[in-house]
């Protein structure tokens, strides 16, 4: 029976050499820094095979020793039930120290040896020893191997750990990082971003829109100027025919000033007729009111002449009362009174003679007052028809005024709104100027020559409108020069059909300028609700990218909870190492412990069956720990084959966000280069801007010098239009004051008329009492009818002046009105030979 012995080193036979020992280190090394994805054992990379070959030599053993059992016979077997980390010796049982063949077997660093101790001479069992010894030898050279790769295994693995130990602290810094540092910054930048490149994208558009809308505006300033061509070549081609005119129109304008001037010399003298009229008047008033006067205290006497006479007449009643006693007495007195009055009836023919001339006289005074108060009605007609026209012409002025003055306030919202839109426009039409000047200029020319155009039709206007002044105040006088003023007429009337037809034409194009620049602002909506459309995609965008970063901080915390669950297992797996060192620990107490047993048992017999059983025991056990070892090593491949797609996922993790830093920082470059793009253009176009600020001011001083000038002149034609009003209104309170004059003086004439009446009836009351009482002789009669008569000739008197001063009024009035016509002249005229006549 062979001894066994335990050995701590392995024998120097099947001892690995130092080089090998080596190679496997460096071999160990690069597996463990190396972080490829092959990190197995070195049994799995070795071919099977040799596994298989182990295997079959087993077995073969197996069979070989239970063979070897039932021939011999001589060998007990006892089963040991003890731990298989054990040192074997086989010896025979002549032991001698000369013939010992040993095979080492190295398991977790100690050894275990079987030394079979053999005569000098071959013993029988030598070549069945052999093949155990061979068997033997190649299992513990596979444990060896199996030994030697788990130790690699768990050096990797501890470096592993030690990575991703490294890799977790790496990524908590990073993440710790990222969260304290980069995230508000990202944020703020991401947001500076969006807002920026909202700028940009509004900028663009409004730029886009500037452009469309200069190119637009290029459209519709080419039509222009092809229109204007156009004009230009028709005025070019009538510039002829203006001339005749204009010539003709100085001609006339030269008769005209002929005209006006015989008719200033006629106006100066009808003025200082009208002065010594006026002053004439003034003493036919004076005189009138002290005739008035005096007839007031005449009537006042002949009222208290009347309240005596009528005290007389109640006393006469009396009297006759008294006297009806005395008619008897009367009755002999009336042979003398019936020869008197035969006396008188011889008288009678001559009074009636008288009252028929009286009658005569009173009936051409009648007619005379009817003549007068038709004209009198015509007059009224005429000034109540010059009022209206007056009142029509004023109403029309008005309108006019209030028409020019809507248009001056709309020409200055379209002034207003003009600027403001050049100066939206100023800054794209610098790029434009350049093809514009040439088109500038004739638009330029065109103004101009439009603006002289119109400058000559106002001044033809205005012309016009003194001609027509001066005709008017001329054509009471001058009813020669009226056919040629109807043939200038005519002819002005034509060049102001034109000049409207050119003013329609100028409306028309400005309706379409305004019809353009409505058709701009739809545009403008239309370009506003684009932008809101795309203002709204930018928000479902800016929304979108809210929802990734959202997935991606889902995404993160879901990495975080597996690098937790990954710690969880190395810990767990740290444990277990720990638990399976001590149970090492306390295995190799009990191996000291059954050394010292087996050194006991050495000198049985039984011993070395039972360590033969050992040994087949402990093959059993290790390829059952080989088993386990194998399906540890798989559990560890499978965890080293996920660790390396975990460590690629982190990896690409990795990998997108150093990307998104980098194309962040890319994005920040670009957005500062363009910052620095738009600072410049934005300097560009301040300095621009500022030179066409400049010019637009001076363009608005030189405005507003015009407009001021224009505010003279028309402060100057409303102090005109005043001082005319003012005229128009002394002229209206001459008419009435002259109206008034007139009645003044029909009353006067009326009172005059019932004056006379009273005289008359007095006269003939007065007969009748001179009749019945006898008392006043024929000289007094004499004297009442040198009375009447002088108060007839002063009533004659009194008609002629008040006809005279009629005359001169409808004349004034005539003068004051533009509207009278020839046949109301002579008319007038017709009326006035027979008043001036009677």
């Amino acid at each position: 029976m062979p001894d066994v012995e335990p050995l701590r080193f392995p024998s120097t036979e099947e001892r690995p050499t130092q080089q090998d020992l080596s190679v496997s280190q460096d071999q160990a090394d690069l597996q463990g820094v190396c972080s490829g994805r092959r990190r197995t054992c070195a049994l799995l990379n070795s071919p099977s095979p040799c596994v298989n070959r182990a295997i079959y030599h087993v077995q073969e053993l197996k069979i070989t020793v239970e063979n070897w059992l039932q021939q011999s016979g001589k060998y007990l077997i006892d089963q040991d039930k003890d731990n298989y980390n054990k040192a074997l010796r086989f010896q025979s049982s002549d032991s001698d120290t000369d013939s010992v063949t040993s095979t080492e077997l190295f398991v977790e660093g100690i050894a275990i040896s079987a030394r079979v101790h053999r005569p000098l001479e071959s013993c029988p069992l030598s070549p069945l020893l052999k093949k155990i010894n061979d068997v033997l030898g190649e299992v513990v050279y596979l444990i060896e191997r199996l030994e030697a790769d788990r130790q690699d295994a768990e050096e990797a693995l501890l470096k592993e750990k030690r990575r991703k130990i490294y890799l977790e602290n790496k990524v908590d810094s990073i993440s710790l990082w990222k969260q304290q540092q980069l995230a508000f910054l990202v944020q703020k930048e991401h947001e500076a971003c969006i807002k920026d490149i909202t700028a940009l994208k509004w900028q663009l558009k409004l730029e886009r829109e500037q452009l469309n809308q200069a190119q637009e505006k290029l459209s519709h300033t080419e039509i222009c100027n092809q229109s204007l061509h156009e004009d230009i070549h028709f005025a070019k081609k009538q510039t002829p025919i203006v001339k005749e005119n204009l010539e003709l129109q100085r001609g006339i304008i030269k008769e005209i000033n002929s005209a006006q001037a015989e008719a200033d010399e006629v106006y100066s003298e009808t003025q200082h007729d009208l002065t010594l009229v006026q002053r004439e008047f003034k003493k036919m008033e004076q005189d009138a009111n002290n005739e008035n006067i005096s007839l007031d205290n005449i009537l006042l006497a002949t009222k208290n002449q009347l309240a005596n006479r009528l005290e007389d007449l109640k006393q006469l009643k009396k009297v006759d009362e008294g006297l009806c006693a005395e008619i008897q007495d009367a009755d002999n007195s009336i042979a003398v009174t019936e020869q008197q009055c035969a006396a008188l009836t011889k008288r009678t023919p001559e009074i009636m003679e008288l009252e028929q001339t009286e009658t005569d006289t009173i009936l051409q005074l009648k007619l005379k007052i009817g003549d007068e108060m038709r004209k009198n009605n015509k007059l009224k007609k005429k000034i109540i028809a010059l009022q209206e026209d007056m009142e029509r012409t004023r109403l029309h002025g008005e309108a006019e005024v209030s028409c020019t003055e809507e248009q001056l306030h709309s020409k200055r919202n379209a002034f207003a709104a003009l600027r403001k839109e050049n100066m939206d426009y100023e800054q794209n039409v610098l790029d434009y100027k350049i093809n514009i000047t040439d088109s500038v200029k004739a638009v330029k020319q065109m103004h101009e020559e439009r603006k002289q155009m119109l400058q000559k039709i106002i001044d033809n206007d205005e012309q016009w409108e003194k001609a027509e002044e001066e005709v008017t105040q001329v054509v009471a006088d001058h009813s020669v020069t009226q056919a040629k003023l109807e043939v200038q007429e005519k002819i002005t009337f034509t060049e102001e059909q034109r000049a409207r037809k050119e003013i329609e034409n100028l409306k028309k194009d400005l309706t379409g300028q305004m019809t353009a620049v409505e058709l701009l602002k739809g545009q403008c909506a239309t370009k506003s609700d684009e932008l809101c459309r795309q203002q709204r995609n930018a928000e479902i965008t800016n929304k979108k990218l809210q929802k990734e970063l959202k997935e991606a901080s889902t995404t993160t915390k879901e990495m975080e909870t597996k690098m937790e669950k990954i710690k969880q297992l190395t810990d767990h797996f740290e444990k277990t190492q720990c638990e399976h060192s001590n149970t090492l620990v306390n295995l190799e107490k009990e191996k000291k412990l059954k050394c010292d047993n087996l050194k006991a048992a050495q000198d049985l017999h039984s011993a070395t069956v039972k360590r033969y059983d050992d040994t087949l025991g402990r093959i059993t056990d290790l390829t059952k720990k080989r088993d386990k070892y194998r399906d540890a090593s798989e559990k560890m491949e499978k965890t080293v084959e996920d660790m390396p797609e975990v460590i690629e996922e982190l990896q690409s993790v990795f990998d997108v966000v150093e990307f998104k830093n980098k194309s962040a920082a890319l994005v920040m470059s670009t957005l500062q280069s363009d910052i620095n793009n738009c600072q410049q253009r934005t300097q560009r176009s301040v300095q621009t801007h500022t030179a066409h600020v400049t010019a637009r001011e001076k363009e608005m001083e030189d405005t507003k010098e015009a407009l001021q000038l224009s505010l003279k002149e028309n402060r100057q034609l409303a102090t005109e239009y005043e001082d005319l009003m003012k005229n128009l209104m002394e002229a209206k309170q001459e008419a009435v004051s002259a109206l008034n004059e007139k009645n003044h003086a029909h009353k006067s004439f009326h009172y005059y008329t019932q004056l006379s009446l009273l005289q008359k009836r007095m006269h003939k009351a007065l007969v009748k009492n001179f009749k019945q009482h006898s008392l006043y002789s024929q000289a007094e009669l004499d004297r009442c009818q040198a009375l009447s008569q002088d108060t007839n000739r002063k009533i004659k008197t009194a008609q002629e002046g008040l006809s005279a001063e009629i005359q001169l009024i409808s004349a004034f009035l005539q003068s004051l009105t533009d509207d009278s016509t020839t046949t109301d002249d002579a008319g007038v005229n017709k009326q006035a030979g027979p008043g001036s006549n009677e």
